[in-house]
């Protein structure tokens, strides 16, 4: 659902007061319970996998691979909470925060969320998730098929909204608790507010490394690192085609006639719905008009794919 900041307020206040099934508010109930409502989750989420992983290739542009690998973290991270929760007994660790607030960025619509839910839920808290504006589809996937869990726990899921929604979060000293994953710039405007009413936060900031193959670059080598290391987050998450296109040119189309599985490695990163795409058209503009100036010579649309 799309919110305000007066909508908000009134979903902060019953958050608040999230019952379990026994009617008592949720860091009240026993950790080994809050597991089982984590292993419920666990359950439903591997059903579906395939299902979750192809609208984050659709929304996000990502790889088929990293979309159903998002999926597979969520379930790993509710397999790690359910493992520490019956060892929660309380002797050394603070009492739960109450209501944590989770801010997800487009590139990783899926995995954030269930990072944060995961271990917050084992910790006894509520969790507030306000996904990014540009991955509605993921969020809503992501809270159907978990939802009926949720549900029958008491359990609040997703917020959607613009930007005062976000501030809502960041802001309110009823979310103790803050978890935001973006940009290092949007970061620093969060730390800030949230440390200036004394709260936490836990800030996850900064991008991805790409793949630009220079004019002087061995395409052969390009390629074959691309498709053993296009798929690895920590590698080379986005391939700018754009970059291909306008540094060397014929590395692109080298890549796309060599690189038979090419459709199933990257799934669905040039359908004209997905996030990436809309960047890599600014990315192209904004370099075309810089070598109009430098050089008066630009390359033709026709050589762009995602045209």
């Amino acid at each position: 659902m799309l919110i305000s900041r007066a909508v908000f307020r009134r979903f902060l206040s019953a958050s608040q007061h999230v019952h379990s099934l026994h009617g008592r508010p949720i860091f009240y109930v026993p950790a080994p319970q809050r597991g089982e409502i984590l292993r419920q989750i666990r359950e439903a989420l591997p059903q579906k996998r395939s299902e979750l992983g192809a609208p984050v290739s659709l929304e996000m542009g990502k790889i088929k691979t990293e979309g159903v690998g998002e999926v597979q973290e969520f379930v790993d991270i509710c397999d790690y909470a359910v493992g520490l929760s019956p060892h929660d007994e309380r002797k050394s660790l603070p009492n739960p925060l109450g209501v944590v607030g989770v801010l997800s960025a487009f590139n990783f619509p899926v995995a954030v969320y269930g990072w944060n839910l995961a271990l917050s839920l084992a910790a006894g808290n509520a969790t507030i998730w306000k996904r990014s504006p540009t991955t509605p589809l993921c969020s809503i996937a992501v809270t159907t098929i978990i939802s009926r869990v949720l549900e029958r726990n008491g359990i609040p899921g997703a917020v959607a909204g613009d930007q005062d929604a976000g501030s809502a979060i960041v802001e309110s000293h009823d979310v103790p608790l803050v978890s935001f994953t973006g940009s290092e710039r949007v970061g620093r405007i969060v730390g800030k507010n949230v440390q200036s009413r004394f709260g936490k936060s836990i800030l996850e900031l900064g991008g991805n490394n790409a793949a630009i193959v220079m004019s002087d670059a061995d395409l052969k080598m390009a390629e074959q690192r691309e498709e053993k290391d296009g798929p690895r987050t920590d590698t080379a998450f986005l391939l700018y085609g754009a970059c291909f296109t306008l540094i060397r040119p014929p590395s692109l189309g080298l890549l796309r006639c060599r690189n038979h599985r090419w459709q199933e490695l990257c799934g669905l990163v040039q359908h004209p719905a997905t996030v990436v795409i809309r960047t890599i058209r600014d990315l192209v503009h904004a370099v075309r008009s810089w070598h109009k100036v430098e050089n008066d010579h630009t390359p033709s649309p026709s050589r762009h794919p995602w045209k």
